[in-house]
């Protein structure tokens, strides 16, 4: 059962920061008929449709509808393969912490965006909160797109912080084939291959495969993993406007980690500075994590302005881990810090660890057929896509106790042994049973951008939403969500927008006291009423421009956040469940506020930069847990810069030369309790990163990256006094080799 305990800027700044922006950009516009006509073939030509695997901008695609992320009313920071590449992006964890406003909440994959909780999706197909369970490697996408706030149509149930969608590579229109080998420091060894064939059938049969292997050690020992992904892919023109297509991801990831335990704080809540490298993870403490995704899709252009496009994806995930914690009931209960910290005045970091397995099985189903194209009225063209999809998912979990029940260690975190026992056998003491029901949910889904006149496009669209649960209640018939914005164009290079979305988050689990009841009578937790379901709203207005000739996009934008009837314990001392814990009452109320500035692609021939700032304010306004309060992991300024240069000419023609930089202002974590006393506070860091690349020739090159170049020791993740609290990762220097035919 368990119930979840969820945890300004000033406008004229704002406004100011986004009228320079759009001021800088009107000097890009199209050049007049006196100007050199190379200069606007150039601007032409580099403006629309870059290829995610040669560009550091290309067409989004997080609307279903391949746009020009400038005309997208909403935030979207999209990393493409090419940017990956040059910084040696290995793991989506990796990325996402390189993205401005987005945070890796835990070393298991949970993230949040704006201060709130996001989910995932491949090529828009929800999976829930994580598509690695740990990390996933990221050589099978060509790009990753963070849409940022509730994505209202596209996932009408889901997180309010926003959706991270992952785009699968597509087969070329010709045979290529590239191959990369490295080694690094801390031990790591990494091959990948990626092979398009030679069309056939006249060009109307093309296939890829994509293969990768790394095994890497972290900073942390004995930490570190060996992850494995295959991806396959195969388009077939059944006509000439009909096109099948199948693919197959398959991803194996071993890691050793200490899951959920890290590091604690000193009961006060102050972060203990302990040596670069310090874990309690034994050196057998194997996460492994396995899964398979198999879609399909048929794309069918009904005619000049019409397409119809049907899906069906199908995917499996599990875990099977033994998991140790800092908590004991045999001989050796007592010892340890457990979720009260280190006494700073009697500093024992001695704990007491007992383990059990632990095993998550997921399934999703989908089905999913939409239509786009055009209409006109008005005398005007306008753009409309509308679809349904059904969607299935299974959940499973199976639970297990070590065979010798007296398998405990002792771990001194401030000496600790990566071996105090050796690995033990277990039990499955509670197995997965049989398959369950599914948990069902139907959505329709609509959106028409009317072009009110030639400059103003009013994209209007809404989401209905039908939800039952595995144990057959609905807990959503016909939730609505509406989605609407203004987009203007001021010119051919600076377009302004305000949009407006809602999104809602199934409640399975979280029930209140009914008003039927007895008042002091013991009632069971399973039988009281289902609470309504949180809902979550945001208010957005920005300025996206077309910048240096067109081949970079600038962005700017003020949002608002806001989420409604998260769930509380009642505090009612009468309503209290057979078990002993409280019913929910569902009265929360959380808000994020901020300012984000992107700039994304080419702006000097040669000279690439993916740059990003967000200021967030969050925090708790009505809520049992610490009103008032400052959100978890929300630090205040973050920002993310990269830039690469590559001479095309002279003596140095061929070198490229990249630099990095990840700040971030200090951040809080978990909240205790409503005097949010002894809470954990990390400080704020910045790390450096450097690229050193050459060209042999057009077809062999060689990249040297260095990671957090300076060895900075700093705390990337911060929970309570208990543990949870994560060291981000030390210098690590990687060495690849490419080739390309």
């Amino acid at each position: 059962m368990r119930r979840s305990g969820r945890h300004s800027v000033s406008a004229a700044t704002a406004m100011g920061l986004i009228l320079s922006l759009c001021s800088h950009a009107s000097h890009a516009q199209s050049p007049t008929d006196d100007d050199d006509p190379t200069i606007l073939d150039v601007i032409t030509i580099m403006g629309a449709g870059d290829s995610a695997e040669t560009s550091y901008r290309a067409d989004s695609t997080v609307g279903r509808v391949a746009a020009d992320p400038k005309d997208v009313p909403q935030t979207v920071t999209a990393v493409t393969a090419n940017r990956i590449a040059d910084q040696d992006i290995r793991s989506n964890l990796d990325l996402l912490q390189a993205s401005p406003g987005v945070v890796v909440t835990s070393n298991e994959g949970f993230t949040s965006i704006r201060g709130f909780g996001a989910n995932s999706s491949l090529e828009g197909t929800p999976v829930g909160t994580f598509i690695g369970r740990t990390s996933a490697d990221l050589s099978a996408f060509e790009q990753v797109e963070i849409l940022k706030g509730p994505a209202a149509i596209f996932q009408g149930n889901g997180a309010f912080g926003g959706m991270i969608n992952y785009s699968f590579k597509r087969p070329l229109d010709h045979e290529a084939l590239t191959t990369r080998v490295g080694f690094g420091d801390p031990s790591s060894k990494l091959a990948t291959v990626d092979y398009s064939i030679e069309p056939l059938l006249d060009g109307r049969l093309r296939a890829r495969f994509v293969g990768s292997w790394e095994d890497r050690d972290l900073t942390a020992h004995p930490e570190g993993y060996e992850r494995q992904s295959y991806f396959g892919v195969a388009e077939f023109d059944v006509t000439d406007r009909t096109t099948f297509r199948v693919n197959a991801w398959r991803q194996k990831n071993d890691s050793i980690q200490g899951w959920r335990t890290a590091l604690p704080a000193y009961s006060d809540g102050t972060l203990i500075d302990f040596p670069a490298g310090t874990t309690l993870t034994q050196d057998w403490a194997l996460y492994p994590f396995r899964s398979l995704w198999v879609n399909a899709e048929v794309e069918h252009e009904i005619n000049d302005r019409w397409n119809l496009k049907l899906a069906y994806r199908n995917g499996e995930s599990d875990h099977p881990a033994l998991r140790n914690i800092a908590s004991c009931s045999g001989p050796n209960a007592g010892i340890g810090y457990d979720r009260t910290g280190i006494d700073r005045d009697n500093p024992d970091g001695r704990a007491c660890h007992t383990l059990y397995y632990w095993n998550d099985w997921n399934q999703y189903e989908v089905i999913d057929a939409n239509l786009s194209g055009s209409f006109d009225a008005f005398g005007r063209s306008h753009d409309v896509v509308i679809g349904a999809i059904q969607q299935r998912s299974w959940f499973r979990r199976a639970f297990g106790l070590p065979v010798d029940v007296g398998d405990e260690f002792i771990v001194d975190i401030f000496n600790p042994d990566p071996h105090v026992i050796d690995r033990p056998e277990w039990a499955i003491t509670t197995p997965f049973g049989p398959k369950p029901d599914p948990t069902t949910e139907y959505h329709l889904f609509g959106r028409v951008d009317i072009a009110a006149t030639d400059r103003l496009t009013i994209p209007i669209g809404g989401r209905l939403s039908w939800v039952k649960s595995s144990e057959g209640e609905w807990t959503a018939k016909g939730e609505f969500t509406p989605s609407i914005a203004a987009v203007y164009q001021i010119n051919d290079t600076v377009t302004v927008y305000g949009q407006y979305s809602q999104m809602f988050s199934v409640n399975t689990g979280n029930r209140g006291w009914r008003p039927e009841w007895t008042a002091g009578e013991v009632y069971d937790y399973e039988d009281g009423v289902l609470l309504p379901n949180p809902t979550g709203t945001q208010k957005e207005i920005g300025v996206k421009a077309d910048v240096f000739g067109g081949r970079a996009l600038a962005t700017a934008a003020v949002f608002e956040i806001k989420e409604e009837n998260s769930a509380g314990d009642d505090a009612d001392p009468d309503h209290i469940a057979s078990d002993g814990f409280p019913f929910m009452v569902a009265s929360g109320l959380t808000r994020s506020r901020g300012v984000e500035l992107e700039l994304n692609g080419e702006i000097l021939p040669g000279w690439k930069i993916g740059a990003g700032y967000t200021y967030l304010d969050a925090k708790y306004v009505r809520s049992e847990l610490a009103p008032g309060a400052t959100l978890a992991m929300a630090p205040r300024h973050s920002a993310n810069i990269w830039t690469q240069y590559g001479f095309e000419s002279g003596r140095l023609d061929g070198l490229s030369l990249g630099l990095g930089l990840r700040l971030r202002s200090s951040f809080w974590g978990d909240a205790t309790d409503e005097a949010d006393t002894n809470r954990v506070k990390a400080p704020g860091y910045g790390i450096v990163s450097a690229k050193v690349g050459y060209d042999f020739t057009d077809s062999v090159s060689a990249t040297l990256n260095v990671d957090n170049l300076f060895d900075r020791k700093y705390y990337e993740i911060a929970g309570s006094r208990g543990g949870g609290n994560y060291h981000g990762e030390g210098r690590r220097v990687s060495f690849a080799l490419q080739s390309r035919f």
